[in-house]
């Protein structure tokens, strides 16, 4: 899912996804920022992210980032790049292990969760900012064709062409057969 776009609009777009009495032990997601290089800290493109524990009203993730900078908590651990003034943090795959991550390394399994996420243009209007996200769940995302990842998968052909072929060739049979 991309959330906001690459265009100067003043946008802001969120996403949330609940789930209620998550029963596995483990909760992963990844995503992907890219933010046009702007102004300063708290005035630039912004993206957010957080996983909440809505039974406990606790945040186990939280992320916030300006195209300027870092800001806010969590913000540790991620390498953006900078492509001509576009930067991408790269997928990160975030790995919340629920049977330690309560209080006092608790198991949270069976709690209800929120995941949120925020994209902003800068508030000018002259800088976007959008981000990607994949997966939310028990299984790992995997980005195909990364090292160490598997291949993409060869895309299948388009039904309409081959809806076409196959009309051409009954088509064809019939002309045979009343000849």
């Amino acid at each position: 899912m991309r959330v906001n776009n690459n265009v100067n609009n003043y946008s802001v777009s969120t996403i949330s996804q609940s789930v209620t009495g998550y029963s596995d032990n483990s909760i992963f997601f990844a995503w992907n920022a890219v933010l046009q290089g702007s102004h300063s800290l708290y005035d630039s493109d912004y993206f957010s992210l957080t996983l909440r524990d809505t039974t406990d009203n606790v945040d186990l993730v939280s992320r916030a980032y300006s195209s300027a900078g870092a800001i806010g908590s969590g913000t540790t651990g991620v390498t953006w790049t900078n492509y001509s003034g576009r930067y991408s943090a790269g997928w990160v795959v975030e790995n919340i292990d629920l049977t330690t991550a309560g209080a006092g390394s608790t198991s949270i399994v069976g709690h209800n969760f929120t995941l949120t996420l925020l994209a902003s243009d800068c508030p000018y209007g002259g800088h976007w900012g959008y981000v990607y996200l994949d997966g939310f769940g028990a299984q790992t995302p995997t980005q195909c064709g990364q090292p160490g990842q598997p291949p993409c998968p060869t895309p299948e052909p388009d039904t309409l062409p081959l809806l076409g072929l196959g009309l051409l060739g009954l088509a064809f049979g019939l002309r045979r057969k009343h000849a």
